[in-house]
């Protein structure tokens, strides 16, 4: 990965996806679909994009995964290796949980392999948005934006565009929370020896045991549901030998996540409430 003029772009590598030949009208609920057709008079083919049944809203963290079908409707085959999709993330950014970092621009590409006269193909989950990485990237928060191109490369080596359309899709979750969010999958993984809470399941009091950290004074702390957001916070202004005592009798039961953190340190982790 490389920043260009502030802006991050992913390297260039191909989807290797199992392709099955099938009629379009067999695609999954969430599709992109590609029709060609013949230019009546020429040996020409017109190319062109569609979404089918792709949800208005998506979930900040499990994002979505697109099938491919591409239709071969004109009167000559469509060879292999020559035509390629590409999703280029326009508005919105996906978000590296690794260390907080906001990427815009294009998606992995993927290619159409060979397609005769009259056949269609299916490539499921050929296209997933945020993008390669899994749980290490999730969704920014708000409106996003996905023009999608169909393209080819001339023998010159020159990108021809085919046809593009655009998609667009909300992501939900107080965009206030993305940057905690982030924060605290990344840390969490590194603190499986970083602090004892107790009693875990608690009822109206736990208490975090700092005793094995080098916190500075004062240390804050957030309580995350299993959405990831943020349900309350608070601030620890006293030592105390024994640890942290934090008191809520409003809370839901169920799985919490905390992230405590000062100048010099955070530490996460999670607990639960009965």
């Amino acid at each position: 990965m490389k920043k260009i003029n502030g802006i991050l772009l992913l390297s260039i590598t191909f989807f290797s996806c199992l392709v099955n030949a099938q009629s379009l009208n067999q695609c999954s609920s969430n599709t992109v679909s590609i029709v060609i057709s013949s230019v009546p008079g020429t040996t020409s083919r017109d190319f062109s994009i569609s979404f089918t049944n792709v949800p208005n809203q998506v979930s900040q963290f499990d994002g979505m995964t697109l099938d491919l079908c591409v239709y071969n409707n004109s009167s000559y085959p469509i060879p292999g290796w020559r035509f390629y999709l590409e999703n280029n993330h326009v508005k919105g950014s996906r978000i590296e949980s690794s260390n907080c970092q906001e990427i815009l621009g294009g998606l992995t590409p993927v290619r159409i392999p060979p397609i005769e006269s009259g056949d269609s193909i299916t490539m499921p989950g050929a296209i997933n948005i945020p993008g390669n990485g899994g749980t290490d990237r999730f969704l920014s928060t708000g409106s996003h934006i996905f023009n999608f191109s169909i393209y080819k490369y001339k023998s010159s080596g020159k990108k021809v565009i085919k046809d593009t359309q655009e998609m667009n899709f909300n992501v939900v979750t107080s965009s206030s929370q993305a940057v905690s969010n982030c924060e605290l999958l990344s840390k969490t993984s590194n603190n499986s020896q970083a602090i004892t809470t107790y009693p875990n399941p608690f009822i109206n009091k736990v208490v975090f045991d700092i005793s094995k950290q080098n916190f500075k004074f004062p240390i804050s702390l957030e309580i995350y549901n299993n959405k990831g957001i943020l349900e309350d916070k608070h601030t620890f202004d006293k030592n105390s030998l024994k640890g942290l005592e934090y008191y809520n009798n409003q809370l839901s039961a169920g799985i919490y996540y905390y992230k405590l953190f000062s100048k010099n340190k955070i530490v996460s982790g999670s607990f639960v409430r009965k």
